[in-house]
């Protein structure tokens, strides 16, 4: 009972010189990409970051992390949860199977929204490091995590990958 979340269809090691075919095309499924690597192919461990935070808003959703069809033409997720945590209205983001939980588990849903906003924030400089998401998450302590700043493609149009 201890799931495991991967990317098995792009997952590969990236050996230096020897891959620079690979070097300069971006890989990965749209809205889980991290602004800089999309930008400015540059990836780094808050890369991955970006990807958990998107990934986390998926599942307290139930919708994927960007869209352009089925009546949730939102594009990324990233700004829906923006708008509803900037107008205090958390549990619209979420799925409605989880809706009706007890309220003790209503602020560990909200506390996981937060931590997923910090984890896909614009800057790779503000998102945690995956040992700070873990500690966030094992706690479970909203009123000491960081608020959001800005997350990523908060202005973006619905942008193909």
């Amino acid at each position: 009972m201890n799931p495991k979340i991967s990317d098995f269809g792009i997952a590969r090691t990236y050996n230096p010189g020897l891959d620079k075919e690979f070097a300069d095309r971006i890989v990965g499924s749209t809205g889980f990409i991290a602004p800089e690597y999309r930008e400015r192919v540059l990836f780094s461990i808050k890369s991955d970051v970006y990807g958990f935070g998107a990934l986390l808003l998926e599942i307290i959703s139930g919708k994927r992390c960007f869209s352009l069809s089925g009546g949730g033409d939102y594009g990324f997720l990233n700004k829906r949860a923006w708008e509803l945590w900037r107008a205090g209205k958390l549990m619209k983001l979420v799925d409605s199977h989880l809706r009706n939980v007890p309220v003790p588990h209503t602020t560990e849903i909200t506390t996981c929204i937060q931590i997923a906003l910090l984890c896909v924030e614009e800057d790779p400089a503000n998102r945690p490091t995956m040992q700070e998401v873990f500690l966030m998450l094992s706690h479970q302590n909203a009123a000491a995590l960081p608020m959001p700043q800005r997350p990523a493609y908060l202005s973006a149009g619905m942008v193909h990958t």
